[in-house]
């Protein structure tokens, strides 16, 4: 099965370096116009099914490309972004002045994978619910333990955000999962796999 990660387009704060988290925000203008151009380039490509973060931004863009292909969406809950709890609408120098502890262990290597958000979650937190989400989308029990439902059969697209598609590659590619995934995923950015089961 061919995976077609996608990030979704440029949301409402994208640009201003805003911290998102799961704050549910849409697309901005040129959010949409990147979407539009990703339907049009993924519409020849036969998509099975396209699994999608319930959140704002990932489902508009979901919709657009499952518009051009005429796959159906599917939204998973555990493909949503990292809660950054109260931290979410703030931009990182200000969740610096805030939460100075937290900043500093969220940045300390290795350790900030467990550094949980104020009143958010962990970077192990959202490593899980991404496996599940794997677990569900690829039917593979070394990605979350269990089986879920039997693949589909054809292409897939996962459309959610930075986080949750940068520790989907760092599971799917079997790269280390004790340190931050750095995978750099602009919005829009295409990453293919083919996985095997």
């Amino acid at each position: 099965m061919r995976l077609i990660l996608v990030r979704h387009g440029e949301a409402e704060g994208n640009a201003e370096g805003i911290i998102l988290g799961q704050a549910d925000v849409p697309l901005t203008d040129r959010g949409r116009e990147q979407v539009r151009r990703l339907g049009a380039a993924l519409a020849e490509r036969g998509l099975a099914t396209i699994f999608a973060s319930p959140l704002r931004r990932a489902a508009e863009t979901a919709e657009v490309v499952a518009r051009a292909t005429g796959a159906p969406v599917r939204h998973l809950a555990d493909l949503r972004e990292l809660n950054c709890g109260l931290a979410q609408g703030l931009r990182w120098d200000e969740v610096e002045a805030r939460w100075p502890e937290f900043a500093r262990r969220y940045t300390a290597g290795d350790d900030g994978i467990d550094a949980r958000w104020p009143e958010g979650e962990s970077g192990s937190d959202l490593r899980a619910r991404v496996g599940r989400a794997l677990g569900i989308i690829v039917g593979s029990r070394a990605s979350s333990g269990f089986a879920v439902d039997r693949p589909p059969d054809g292409d897939v697209a996962i459309v959610a955000h930075g986080g949750s598609l940068a520790w989907a590659l760092q599971q799917l590619l079997g790269k280390p999962l004790t340190t931050w995934p750095r995978s750099g995923l602009r919005n829009c950015s295409i990453r293919e796999l083919l996985a095997r089961y």
